[in-house]
């Protein structure tokens, strides 16, 4: 069949189709505002007029999208939408719609990536590291724990409280683990144990072990007599540090401007205890544990979070990568940031998203993801170094790249024409120069932003063991806030560089203060136990065989003379030599020594 009659036959049952479509207005308008974020970023093949046609149904008196995608003058479209509509809901135009989506050889001559002007950086001034750290983890966040901590105890002790706590002492409780994070030990206790090889004397001088257990056990942030009950629509799985959550999402985002560069990605909380929100993730080098979407910049920066809580009012999310992106990446609309991100949140619809709101975006992608191109060769087509490309008439860009195996790429703002290379090892240990396209390469140079978070915080994290299943959360916020607090210092001083362990000492020193004395009084020999002399076992049995035993009165071996006779009733377990031993003479000493 010719084309033009295969054409002409296929625009006819299209408008056969359109024709079954209810014409009654309501009916429309009751599904505009889904079928509005369902075809945008969406395709059509055929003429113009069939594109008319659709949009003469679907979009009576708006402007219609490009045909190979959606143009970036549409400020109409809602940002902050995350419903998405299932196929089985969605309108047969629409789906016919979806159905168009081709890609072309084709590669539009249009400008990739627009200029970015943002400012980054340090928002706050400080001089020492505790002011950076007091304004991420603020004041008023301080003062929320002495109370919350205070109420419970009041309610676990019939509305009496003994010993109450106050701002002083809780930080002086946040420095203590903090400065725990660099003198790591088995269990606390061992900070404050009475063997002199574990004992820490500066921590054990800042409060003592029972008022430590009593701040650890107390320690809380929101109240647990308003937390909403499981069947409550209000019900939050992570209501017991929501105030914390909320403060820092608010504080990471006032004090310091991102760079152009970032990544989402996600990050795991170690957890093996009991708890809805633990995620099994046999992959990943933290198989069990909280997972937490965390956008990052360059330098490792945690700009904004949102901890996973899983299954919404017991209800499987679809398109859960598009939502995460969508509400991480709210505050970089129109703004030219670049953002990358793996194939776990990757799809069409979402470059098209980003790019309609001015957000730059490169992602690895998995090639059987909807709408994504199908005619790439195969791997065994292809050798490595080879890579393939589509295109849309928007430049939303779809390569596949051989290396050992094919990868594919989703990106709106690199150009498929600029070929690089990148640096691979052989088998023999020797390197090789492998050609790739541009977005191989800078999605390498830039998708380690998370990772390098992590790496920040794992150096001298917090690794406090609780049966409360939020303090792991709660001590990874604020491991992750001195990070933060690093980075900035390091932007605000960059002649006066500190190392992490320098900076995590300095602020665990400013919020402790100065430690009182371990005892008040004369100080002991024995500081540990005060009623025995405690020795190692190594000293205690050091040289040990030549000790003095009870024995019948003879002359000493050692003093005693012709002139002058000595008698001692000491011998020498092992010499067998009488030797004197007594309050003004002590001859096994000078017996026995060179």
């Amino acid at each position: 069949m010719p084309f033009f009659e295969e054409e002409q036959a296929r625009l006819q049952r299209l408008v056969d189709v359109l024709d079954e479509i209810p014409s009654d207005p309501e009916s429309i308008d009751e599904e505009e505002d889904d079928v509005d974020e369902d075809i945008e970023g969406t395709y059509v093949i055929g003429t113009d007029n069939v594109l008319q046609r659709v949009d003469n149904i679907l979009q009576p008196e708006e402007h219609v999208p490009d045909i190979n995608g959606i143009e970036e003058n549409d400020d109409n479209q809602s940002q902050n939408d995350d419903h998405d509509v299932s196929d089985d809901d969605t309108p047969i135009a629409v789906r016919l719609y979806r159905k168009g989506i081709t890609w072309s050889d084709d590669y539009p001559n249009i400008a990739r990536k627009n200029e970015f002007r943002e400012h980054t950086g340090p928002n706050i001034e400080a001089e020492e590291p505790i002011d950076v750290f007091l304004s991420l983890f603020t004041e008023e966040l301080i003062d929320t724990l002495v109370y919350e901590t205070n109420l419970y105890n009041t309610q676990n002790n019939g509305g009496i409280i003994t010993n109450p706590t106050n701002k002083e002492e809780i930080k002086k409780f946040l420095g203590v683990n903090i400065l725990m994070g660099i003198k790591k030990l088995p269990s606390y206790r061992d900070y404050w144990s009475s063997s002199l090889e574990l004992r820490d004397s500066y921590i054990a001088s800042t409060m003592s072990v029972n008022r430590f257990g009593w701040l650890l056990s107390n320690l809380h942030i929101n109240d647990n007599s308003k937390m909403p009950t499981r069947d409550s629509p209000n019900y939050d799985k992570l209501y017991k540090v929501r105030p914390l959550l909320e403060k820092l999402t608010e504080t990471y985002k006032t004090c310091y401007a991102p760079s152009e560069f970032q990544a989402i990605d996600e990050s795991m909380i170690p957890f093996k205890g009991r708890s809805c929100l633990k995620q099994y993730m046999p992959d990943k080098p933290t198989k069990r544990g909280y997972k937490v979407w965390v956008r990052a910049d360059s330098y490792g920066y945690v700009v904004q979070f949102q901890i996973y809580e899983g299954k919404r009012k017991d209800i499987v999310e679809k398109n859960l990568g598009l939502r995460v992106v969508k509400e991480l990446t709210i505050d970089l609309v129109g703004k030219n940031y670049s953002v990358y991100f793996d194939n776990f949140f990757s799809s069409v619809e979402l470059l098209i998203y980003l790019q309609q709101n001015k957000i730059n975006a490169a992602a690895t992608t998995r090639p059987n993801r909807k709408n994504f191109p199908k005619d790439f060769p195969t791997d065994k087509e292809m050798i490595r170094g080879n890579f393939a490309w589509r295109s849309t008439r928007t430049g939303i860009t779809a390569t596949k790249w051989k290396d050992r195996k094919g990868i594919h790429f989703l990106s709106n703002m690199h150009s498929p024409l600029t070929e690089t290379s990148v640096r691979r090892k052989e088998h023999d240990g020797s390197t090789k120069q492998i050609a790739c396209p541009a977005v191989v390469q800078d999605y390498n140079k830039h998708m380690g932003c998370v990772d390098k978070a992590d790496m920040l915080k794992t150096i001298y994290c917090i690794d406090r063991k609780s049966r409360k299943w939020w303090h792991r959360i709660f001590f990874h916020m604020l491991d992750t806030t001195v990070v933060n607090t690093f980075i900035i210092y390091s932007q605000l001083t960059e002649g006066k560089k500190l190392t992490l362990k320098q900076l995590r000492l300095a602020i665990a020193i400013s919020l402790i203060g100065i430690p009182q004395r371990e005892k008040v009084g004369r100080k002991s020999s024995t500081p540990v136990h005060h009623f025995k002399t405690y020795v190692s076992q190594e000293v205690r049995y050091n040289k040990s065989e030549h000790l003095p035993v009870r024995t019948t009165s003879r002359r000493c071996g050692h003093c005693s003379t012709v002139a002058e006779v000595h008698r001692t009733k000491w011998a020498c377990s092992v010499c067998k030599v009488a030797l004197c031993l007594s309050d003004n003479r002590n001859c096994f000493l000078g017996f026995h020594t060179k």
